[in-house]
C-alpha cells in the first residue's frame, strides 16, 4: 500500500495497491514504465575512454588478436597477384621530325599506330605462337587443345598490350598472366617477329 508521502500520481489501481507490470505511473513529472529496474544510462565518448583507462591491457590483447587473425585471412584468401613481362622497343622519330611543323607530328602519330597494329597483327601473332621455345609452353597447348587451334592466337590479340604509353619513341610490349617464365617467352618471341 503506498504511504501519503509519496507524491506518486497518475493511474493505480482501486484497491490503493501499488502499479503492476505494464501500468503508467509518474512520480515527480516523469514517466515510468514498470518493467524499468534503474536509471537508463548512455553510451558516451567519455565513458567508452574510462572503461578503456579500466581495462587497457584486455582491450589491447584483443585488438592484436583480431589484426593477427585479419591479417592472416586476407593472406590466406586473397589471390596472388599477376605477372607482367613486358618488351621495350625504341622507335626513331627523326626521319619524321625534320620538318618540324604539325604535319610531321601527325604523321609521326600515323607511324606510332600503324607500329601497334603490325605488332597485334594476325601475321606477327601467328609467327610468334608457332615459334618452336612457345610451342612446347604448357599455356600454348592448353589454349590449342581447347579450340580449333587458332584458340591461343586469339587469346594473344586479346591480352597483349602494345602502346607508346612510357615515351613517345618507346614501343611497349606486355603480357600479364600468372605464369611469368611462359609469359617472358610469349613477348621475346613477339619482339622477334
Amino acid at each position: 500500500m503506498a504511504s501519503s508521502n509519496d507524491d506518486w500520481t497518475g493511474i493505480s489501481p482501486m484497491n490503493g495497491e501499488a502499479p503492476t507490470n505494464g501500468q503508467i505511473v509518474t512520480k515527480g513529472g516523469l514517466e515510468a514504465d514498470g518493467h524499468s529496474t534503474g536509471p537508463i544510462s548512455s553510451l558516451s565518448m567519455s565513458g567508452l575512454l574510462k572503461g578503456l583507462r579500466r581495462r587497457w591491457l584486455l582491450a589491447s590483447s584483443l585488438g592484436v588478436v583480431c589484426a593477427a587473425i585479419a591479417a592472416t585471412s586476407a593472406w590466406y584468401f586473397l589471390p596472388p597477384g599477376k605477372y607482367t613481362a613486358r618488351a621495350l622497343l625504341r622507335v626513331d622519330s627523326v626521319p619524321y621530325m625534320v620538318l618540324q611543323d604539325g604535319q610531321a607530328r601527325s604523321n609521326f602519330q600515323f607511324y606510332q599506330k600503324t607500329q601497334i597494329a603490325l605488332v597485334k597483327s594476325r601475321l606477327v601473332l601467328d609467327a610468334a605462337v608457332n615459334a618452336k621455345s612457345v610451342g612446347e609452353l604448357s599455356l600454348i597447348r592448353e589454349l590449342d587443345q581447347r579450340g580449333n587451334g587458332e584458340e591461343a592466337i586469339e587469346w594473344l590479340e586479346r591480352e597483349l598490350q602494345v602502346d607508346f604509353s612510357v615515351a613517345p619513341e618507346i614501343l611497349r610490349i606486355a603480357l600479364s598472366g600468372d605464369r611469368p617464365d611462359e609469359l617472358k617467352i610469349i613477348v621475346d618471341a613477339v619482339k622477334q617477329a
